[in-house]
């Protein structure tokens, strides 16, 4: 994915769940007494209590959302995609879809191994040690040279606050009372093996909390990982305002993936045959 020739990376789509056709179809159903009309025998057997039938596709949904908006049929369904690697600032986009269910990874819980990295590089003077384990550690969605112009800024912002704050200070708000004993043990500077204590420290059970005091740091083009669920009525509204070139860019490129994933006979209810 590039951009005015900044390149990034490509977010990656994985289905978790999808609720079975056939329930938005009973209920589409239910509502005109339509059993006997369909052309699926177990569909046409069915009666409540008994099991569902099991459907790929249904003409009678894609008419109801399409022919005659009677969209709330669909509703029924829902998809649970799991999402990694899109930024914060797309984040901001996907959260202003009210009507569905975001989980998103936490900055607060999951900054440690990041703050290892930025005491370590600040300890032994080091920034270059900091930028290679943000790229390690695809903290940020561009990619080569900006992405290392990034890395190398974040660790400047951090600079200031920890020559403000002080190391021991600075270890207390990152570290725990054991991973604090353990960097401290590490004196000879000339040989110290960096990513050896960043391994080790980072094996350990992490603060709490780490990321209270450093979110500032997290800009829009910090990666992160969420859940995203929707009905197939949001995710056929989400899909007629982000599947357009009018839209920010890598909503855009996320709803082209996620459309890449969903299978026809659900593609069919949520975007209109050409």
């Amino acid at each position: 994915m590039t951009k005015a020739n900044i390149d990034f990376k490509d977010p990656v789509v994985s289905i978790l769940h999808m609720t079975p056709l056939a329930v938005a179809e009973v209920a589409a159903r239910v509502c005109y007494d339509s059993f006997d009309k369909s052309n699926n025998e177990d569909m046409q057997n069915y009666s409540i209590g008994g099991k569902l039938p099991v459907i790929e596709n249904s003409d009678l949904l894609e008419d109801l959302s399409h022919v005659y908006f009677h969209g709330s049929v669909a509703e029924h369904v829902t998809v649970s995609f799991h999402i990694k690697g899109v930024s914060r600032g797309c984040l901001h986009e996907i959260v202003r879809h009210r009507m569905s269910n975001i989980s998103v990874r936490s900055t607060r819980y999951t900054m440690s191994n990041l703050l290892i990295a930025a005491v370590i590089a600040y300890r032994f003077k080091t920034p270059a040690f900091f930028v290679n384990k943000v790229i390690e550690l695809d903290t940020l969605i561009t990619v080569g040279e900006v992405e290392i112009f990034e890395a190398n800024n974040i660790f400047a912002s951090l600079n200031n606050h920890f020559d403000k704050n002080g190391l021991d200070s600075i270890l207390e708000l990152t570290m725990t009372k054991t991973q604090i004993k353990m960097f401290k043990d590490v004196n000879d500077v000339n040989d110290v093996d960096m990513d050896e204590i960043y391994n080790i420290l980072t094996k350990c059970k992490s603060k709490r909390n780490v990321g209270d005091n450093f979110k500032y740091i997290v800009s829009d083009n910090f990666s992160t990982e969420l859940v995203f669920t929707l009905n197939l009525r949001s995710l056929s509204n989400f899909m007629k305002l982000r599947n357009s070139d009018s839209a920010y860019f890598q909503i855009h490129h996320l709803a082209n993936e996620i459309l890449s994933q969903i299978p026809d006979g659900y593609r069919d209810i949520i975007t209109k045959k050409k």
